[in-house]
């Protein structure tokens, strides 16, 4: 395929070769110029994947476990009200972490609700043998991991702190894969880092504005499909997998900046 290609760029005269460069160019900048904030409504457009894992959630009658579960080491003085702000913040600041999903007449839909608790419980396993201390941490880790979420109700994401000491804390985060996945992992970390930091510190967090968010892309997901330039020369397929210039399609990554502060120098990913 790839050799077949070559041949038939070798053809082109140079006039040629010039013309397709600008007309690729121009479906770029096309491409990026509807990548942008759309006007919230009550229901918003879900992506194809999102959409896709509503319909496995509701086939398995909720009992599917699309969880993602994340840990995160800290070593050092714990301020837990300065680390609930941070997590309060970052809900607020991704819609995403405050998105449910419904259907009306056989269509899904995205609801961004305009405020959601993701409350940060402590439990408090410091106390004991260290053998029995494990054995306890992994306990609360699995009865964190085991439980599912309901897609309709929300919220779809919850925390947990576990005291193992005066010096270490073993923060846990479990979110449905329908808004999380492993490159939300780099922006909600670094994002809670430094907003932890900007609260014990008293300043304001080193976060730039977010230029778009999860429902900008699914719109422009959508849109993409529909594009009439997208075909034929793209299959559906490849169109519902597309990525917005610039993102990962992924729920967090797509809708970050791409520059934040480096996390608190507290915190290292759980081994």
């Amino acid at each position: 395929m790839t050799g077949d290609l070559n041949t038939r760029l070798s053809r082109l005269s140079k006039e040629q070769r010039a013309d397709l460069l600008a007309r690729l160019r121009a479906g770029s900048g096309a491409d990026q110029a509807r990548l942008v904030p759309r006007a919230r409504t009550r229901l918003m457009t879900p992506s194809f994947q999102q959409e896709q894992m509503w319909f496995v959630d509701r086939l398995a009658s909720g009992r599917a476990r699309n969880n993602s579960n994340q840990g995160l080491r800290m070593r050092g003085p714990l301020d837990v009200d300065a680390l609930r702000a941070a997590l309060r913040v970052i809900v607020e600041r991704h819609e995403i972490l405050r998105t449910t999903l419904t259907e009306q007449d056989g269509q899904v839909w995205q609801v961004i609700h305009p405020s959601m608790d993701i409350d940060l419980p402590v439990a408090d396993l410091s106390c004991g043998p260290a053998a029995q201390r494990a054995e306890r941490v992994d306990a609360a880790r699995r009865e964190h991991t085991r439980h599912g979420f309901d897609l309709a109700t929300g919220p779809l994401a919850r925390a947990l702190l576990i005291r193992l000491g005066d010096q270490e804390h073993l923060f846990l985060w479990a979110a449905h894969h329908i808004i999380w996945d492993p490159g939300s992992r780099q922006v909600f970390f670094t994002e809670l880092g430094e907003l932890y930091s900007a609260a014990v510190a008293g300043r304001p967090a080193r976060l730039a504005d977010l230029p778009v968010q999860y429902a900008d892309f699914a719109a422009w997901q959508r849109e993409r499909v529909a594009d009439p330039h997208c075909f034929p020369t793209c299959p559906v397929r490849a169109c519902r997998g597309s990525r917005a210039p610039g993102s990962t399609g992924q729920p967090l990554a797509a809708c970050s900046p791409g520059s934040t502060s480096s996390a608190s120098g507290i915190t290292a990913p759980c081994s």
